[in-house]
């Protein structure tokens, strides 16, 4: 008989708001609070994306999913309910830029956490390190050979490895904030500090 340290019951019915669902982690996050019995509306800019991602959300659990193919922010209405747990997806260039990371490097930052201290709101942020996904692509402005080096001889994470920690840190009790969840594949030790293996 198997058991899953992983309880995410707390998490049945409750409604989840994700942005950037259409692709990589936001989609991957949403297909995982479906499985988890979410209710999940999912917002991203690319509709065609977007709607086989809701597909698969009612797949994984009949709860309700609603894709909006538009940005939405719902932090006044958090505030004025003073409950939710807000999630932000960081990065290990928050934390050590990197060159030619200027802007993305500038924006992974916050102070949530301490604005929203005397409410009933929780505030995480998940900061990966390498994660194979779309972002390379477009980081190399479809530079695809760069792609490939960038991920060449090693093993980095994917989209679902972070999905998993942000589902997790969802399923908390109520008095338990994850505050930071730094991540990085075994091969990263920092920004540009990988271990490659030899082909």
């Amino acid at each position: 008989m198997s058991s899953s340290v992983f309880n995410a019951s707390r998490l049945q019915g409750k409604t989840v708001l994700i942005t950037g669902a259409s692709v990589g982690i936001g989609a991957e996050t949403a297909i995982l609070f479906s499985k988890a019995g979410c209710n999940v509306i999912i917002t991203a800019r690319r509709k065609p994306q977007l709607d086989i991602i809701a597909e698969r959300c009612k797949a994984a659990n009949k709860a309700r999913t609603v894709p909006l193919p538009k940005r939405v922010w719902t932090g006044r209405n958090v505030r004025k309910r003073n409950s939710g747990h807000i999630i932000n997806l960081g990065s290990l260039a928050g934390r050590e830029p990197y060159a030619g990371g200027g802007i993305y490097c500038a924006t992974k930052t916050g102070s949530l956490l301490r604005e929203l201290v005397s409410t009933k709101i929780r505030v995480t942020e998940i900061d990966p390190g390498m994660v194979q996904t779309e972002f390379a692509r477009n980081r190399f402005r479809g530079d695809e050979d760069s792609v490939t080096k960038l991920y060449a001889d090693l093993e980095p994470l994917v989209a679902y490895d972070i999905a998993e920690e942000i589902v997790w840190a969802a399923s908390r009790p109520d008095h338990v904030v994850v505050a930071e969840s730094f991540i990085v594949p075994k091969c990263q030790a920092g920004s540009g500090i990988y271990h490659r293996e030899a082909a």
